[in-house]
């Protein structure tokens, strides 16, 4: 009720952590409790209309680093994902409150503590929530991120390409971003393409590198790639098939999706990805469209021209034919007039007697 009546006052924040307490904590005996507390954190926090103002930066950073250390415990993807939903409404509170800093500061450590501690129970979901639906916000969490894109940097394969996953999240925005940061995304697009180049190289060799890893690992770089060829960044072709060509020597041939993949990402490259050939085709169907359009007035506006000009003709000749005339088609109202025949008048039938013959018959 407090957080219904009251949204902006900052001490909603502080609701947060009690919330999660009673979800993690509570047994079977206050399942009850349990699923009220997880029903108000999902209605009240996941798209709130109004958020929190006027509370410290330091206040907020405390609550945002107490959100993390339940995330790291977390026992199930039902817990990361309320602790997802009171992370990211924390963050948006203090960015509006101006205190991204600290916002940064408290996300990068999780992020590094993910990709380098083994015995962290934090779901990638977790940051991936956050990258996924702020990432603007997120962009400054780059400098961290980078460096695991490459081989051997993060603790196994697995966080590895959940580096690429988050990685690909601010690739749309890479467009909007580089209008502010210019410097920072034209530093980041070729440290990511190095990273995709030796991260190939290392799963020619390492059999970690499964099949379904290598999907993982693709997949973000298709979609990187089409945002670096909207803005206009080249990347070396000639470079590229010699390292897809070397893997048919390998045991990545083999893999039939992987080189599938392979040759997906070489046509993004090299045509500019399915995002500029579906504005071709919208290009296309709306030039045809206009032109349509025109050649269905222009004859419209031939015809009125034309049966303007008769009748003009017709009144200037007083019945004349003029050549004018000759040269239109004929019309309905130069024909001469048809005469309809008098119509004969019906004869009553017996199911339907006249009036006359009712008033004629005599009462019994």
């Amino acid at each position: 009720m407090f957080a219904k009546k009251q949204p902006t006052n900052p001490l909603v924040i502080e609701l947060l952590l009690p919330l999660l307490n009673i979800t993690k904590n509570s047994g079977n005996a206050a399942a009850a409790l349990s699923n009220k507390a997880s029903s108000l954190i999902r209605s009240r926090f996941t798209k709130p209309k109004d958020l929190p103002l006027n509370f410290s930066a330091q206040a907020g950073k405390e609550v945002l680093e107490g959100i993390h250390d339940l995330a790291r415990k977390s026992y199930s993807g039902e817990f990361t994902a309320l602790c997802s939903i009171c992370s990211v409404f924390v963050a948006r509170a203090m960015d509006a409150n101006n205190s991204d800093k600290e916002v940064v500061e408290v996300y990068s450590k999780t992020l590094e503590e993910y990709m380098t501690h083994k015995a962290t129970q934090l779901h990638a979901t977790f940051l991936n929530d956050y990258f996924k639906r702020h990432a603007i916000r997120a962009w400054p969490l780059h400098s961290t991120l980078v460096k695991f894109l490459n081989p051997g940097k993060a603790i196994n394969i697995y966080r590895q390409t959940v580096a690429y996953e988050l990685l690909a999240q601010l690739a749309p925005q890479l467009p909007t971003i580089s209008k502010t940061h210019q410097k920072e995304v034209e530093a980041l697009i070729p440290g990511a393409i190095e990273a995709f180049y030796a991260t190939l190289q290392s799963a020619k060799e390492d059999e970690g590198w499964k099949a379904d890893k290598l999907k993982d690992f693709l997949k973000p770089m298709l979609a990187f790639a089409r945002a670096t060829k909207v803005m206009g960044h080249e990347w070396d072709l000639e470079r590229l098939d010699k390292d897809i060509e070397g893997t048919n020597d390998t045991r990545l041939g083999g893999l039939k999706s992987v080189t599938s993949m392979l040759a997906q990402l070489r046509a993004v490259i090299a045509k500019g990805g399915k995002g500029e050939i579906k504005a071709t085709k919208g290009d296309k169907a709306a030039k045809g469209e206009k032109s349509g359009k025109g050649d269905k007035s222009s004859k419209t506006k031939g015809e009125a021209k034309v049966n303007g000009t008769t009748k003009k003709s017709k009144k200037r000749s007083n019945g004349e034919m003029t050549e004018d005339v000759e040269m239109a088609e004929p019309t309905t109202n130069d024909l001469p007039p048809v005469i309809a025949p008098p119509k004969k008048r019906k004869e009553s039938s017996d199911s339907e007697p006249s009036k006359t013959k009712k008033a004629k018959t005599p009462k019994a």
